[in-house]
């Protein structure tokens, strides 16, 4: 026996995936905003209502929840974020806890849970000249028990 059955499988940009990225409720979500239906970042003078041009050099320097990460499956996930860089200076963190770096494992995002994603930026020993892109691109990875999703 031979029979056909449909599958529907669709894109979504990051706002309506399942696993959905979007800027956070707050100031600091102003330094986020969606393109092209993918999130971006901006810690610079391209960020949306923010006057500032970028970080200090040899400095510390936390934001606070600017950007969620949205579980809009139907299962557990275990969300990690990597970026591509060329420096060490970014990480990110969960809520408003720089201790709780996300690159020392990941965390666990319910089915239908928002985890608020901070960004450190440590230039301490960093060789950074001023006006230097000092982050290129993120990755967000998703694992579940019976699989996993990516986002770049």
């Amino acid at each position: 026996m031979t029979a056909e059955r449909s599958v529907d499988v669709k894109v979504a940009g990051d706002k309506g995936a399942y696993l959905a990225l979007q800027p956070a409720q707050g100031p600091n979500g102003n330094y986020a905003k969606m393109e092209n239906g993918q999130l971006a970042v901006n810690l610079d003078g391209d960020a949306k209502e923010i006057d500032g041009k970028g970080v200090n050099p040899n400095a510390v320097t936390h934001f606070d929840k600017v950007f969620t990460v949205t579980n809009k499956g139907s299962q557990p996930v275990e969300v990690t974020i990597t970026e591509k860089s060329s420096t060490n200076a970014v990480t990110f963190y969960r809520k408003n806890n720089p201790e709780n770096s996300l690159e020392d494992g990941s965390i666990t995002v319910n089915d239908g849970d928002s985890v608020a994603v901070g960004i450190k930026v440590d230039t301490r020993g960093e060789k950074v000249s001023n006006g230097e892109k000092l982050l290129d691109a993120i990755q967000v990875q998703a694992n579940a028990e019976h699989g996993n999703a990516t986002s770049s």
